[in-house]
């Protein structure tokens, strides 16, 4: 049985004009000017995102031939008018690297995709059933790094926790974490290859998707407490799906809970240690360190946009926006909206309303692992830094956050 069609065809591109192209870098100048590399950049992303939020909230971002939406307020919309912008597109990047899932459907679909593996991804339920797991997960890994006094983060702790929490909450044997991480890091490289160059991911997500259906064979035979288990024996039809479906939105709970949590748990881990005297203050009062991965989620947005595809013609922030033309809600820009967040460049774990980021999207399509993510982030944060006493950044080997698709850093070199 193989995932059910969509009604309807996902939408096509309109082929844009000469003509019309070259009036929109004329109304545009910014959106006509600034490149992907300035967007990737520690500062230059911050800096440019904040001129198109001033200057040009909704630009035609040229290079990409897209539509960039930098407000807070505009980025809501796009993500709340379901009626008007969709995920459901042909030339959806998280479509083609990952295939149809719960992130690429609208509507009913959508929640007949994902209506399964809410319930255990809700917060009490994740809070008594993974709390435990994550604790002595992070111990182990620090259990290791105690032995030396030097590590990058992300291969040495925060990429192999985020792999083998989400395996046992799915209920996955993974026999090599490298070869999962390398995938994913494949997945994620595609899904910001706007030019179109990158390698074929098909193998792949082939080797992938094997090792997921071997493991829906031996749970299907000995069940166990697993989100893929309780989806395999459900007894409520509303809830039923097919292997298919379930190798499918696999894909995608991994990504998130692999590459976003990797990235929650550095990103977080570097504000701290560029800002000692909040970690000072996280040390000497614990409940900080959750107050911290909000901040820092705010701050280093580990998702930088949203994807989104006109479903008829529209205007957004004075922007007029074809049927079929991509738009890109930037979750980063919107978390550094000066009229919702004072002082927004600034980190500050003190920050009374950090905690309504929109890292982690809005509407009906917002992180199904939010809650499990934030939980892995705290614990681990906290933990790392209490067993590693005097941690502290390689000053022989800076880094900063970068990326426009995903953002953090993508090494972070410690010693303590």
């Amino acid at each position: 049985m193989e995932m059910r069609e969509s009604r309807q065809m996902p939408l096509q591109p309109p082929a844009i004009r000469p003509e019309l192209a070259a009036q929109r870098r004329l109304q545009f100048p910014i959106g006509a000017e600034i490149t992907l590399r300035d967007l990737e950049g520690y500062e230059s992303g911050v800096h440019a995102q904040q001129r198109l939020r001033e200057h040009e909230p909704v630009t035609w971002f040229d290079e990409v031939q897209a539509w960039l939406v930098t407000s807070r307020s505009l980025v809501e919309e796009v993500l709340s008018a379901h009626d008007r912008f969709t995920v459901y597109a042909e030339p959806s990047f998280v479509r083609t690297v990952l295939g149809d899932h719960m992130l690429s459907r609208d509507g009913d679909d959508h929640r007949h995709q994902r209506a399964p593996y809410d319930p255990p991804l809700r917060l009490r339920s994740v809070r008594q059933n993974y709390t435990e797991l994550i604790s002595e997960l992070a111990d182990g890994l620090l259990a290791q790094l105690r032995r030396q006094n030097s590590a990058e983060l992300r291969p040495a702790y925060a990429n192999p926790l985020a792999i083998t929490v989400a395996g046992r909450a799915l209920g996955l044997a993974f026999d090599d974490i490298t070869q999962v991480s390398e995938a994913y890091d494949v997945f994620a490289e595609r899904m910001v290859d706007y030019a179109g160059a990158g390698s074929d991911i098909a193998p792949t997500r082939a080797a992938l998707d094997s090792l997921v259906y071997r493991n829906l064979d031996r749970i299907r035979k000995h069940p166990d407490t697993s989100i893929i288990s309780s989806v395999l024996t459900s007894e409520n039809p509303d809830l039923r799906q097919s292997d298919d479906e379930i190798v499918a939105n696999v894909r995608i709970l991994l990504f998130g809970a692999i590459e976003t949590v990797t990235s929650i748990i550095l990103s977080t881990t570097w504000a701290l240690l560029s800002h000692p005297e909040q970690l000072d203050e996280a040390l000497a009062d614990p409940d900080l360190f959750s107050a911290a991965v909000n901040e820092a989620l705010r701050w280093i947005s580990p998702v930088g946009h949203s994807e989104r595809w006109a479903t008829k013609d529209t205007q957004l922030g004075g922007a007029a926006i074809q049927r079929g033309e991509m738009v890109l809600p930037s979750l980063a820009a919107a978390n550094r909206d000066p009229a919702f967040f004072p002082d927004p460049d600034a980190f500050n774990i003190h920050r009374d309303n950090a905690r309504h980021h929109a890292a982690f999207g809005r509407g009906e399509h917002h992180c199904i692992g939010l809650n499990l993510g934030s939980l892995e982030a705290q614990i681990a944060v906290e933990r790392l830094f209490n067993q590693l006493p005097n941690l502290r950044l390689d000053p022989d080997r800076p880094c900063f956050p970068t990326g426009f698709g995903f953002r953090s850093p993508r090494q972070l070199q410690v010693t303590w």
